[in-house]
């Protein structure tokens, strides 16, 4: 192999392993850094690095979420998202059974520190039915620990992978 195309391989390498992803693939990473330091920044105790939807044939879309408690010292007993669906042009859209624009998803732990939670083996079946949603975004997240300490709900529009496809 020249030096020319070796350049070229490495660089289309770097390019692909360096980009968020946003597929089903997204749901088997870990948080990267940058997610968790986004994570850190608005005090928010999980750092989330998948969001994905899969719409069956009738439209439900089963929800998954990739997630680690990044709180040094406290199990979490509860996760809430607060979900939207959007459409192809970006603009959020109703659910066509509940007619609402949010869903709010729980996670019961306990989830200890530093601790996974796969989107891949876990998640919420049928949590919205829509014909022509092509995403999903995380508006919020709220938390409440083992030891009773809550966050409101925290806004993460807009941070790193707080926005995945629908397959």
């Amino acid at each position: 192999m020249s030096v020319k195309y070796g350049l070229v391989a490495a660089i289309s390498v770097g390019l692909i392993v360096g980009c968020v992803s946003t597929g089903p693939g997204a749901l088997s990473q870990p948080p990267s850094t940058e997610e968790v330091n986004a994570a850190t920044t608005v005090n928010l105790p999980i750092a989330v690095s998948g969001v994905y939807g899969e719409r069956d044939y009738a439209n439900g879309i089963d929800l998954k979420i990739t997630y680690r408690n990044i709180d040094k010292s406290r199990t979490i007993k509860y996760v809430t998202f607060d979900v939207s669906l959007l459409n192809a042009v970006g603009d959020v859209v109703n659910g066509e059974i509940s007619h609402h624009s949010k869903k709010l998803l729980e996670a019961t732990g306990p989830i200890k520190p530093n601790e996974m939670i796969w989107g891949a083996f876990n998640g919420w079946p049928k949590a919205i039915y829509h014909s022509n949603a092509v995403s999903v975004q995380i508006n919020a997240i709220k938390v409440e620990f083992m030891n009773g300490d809550k966050t409101d709900y925290i806004k993460v529009n807009g941070l790193l992978s707080m926005k995945g496809d629908i397959g």
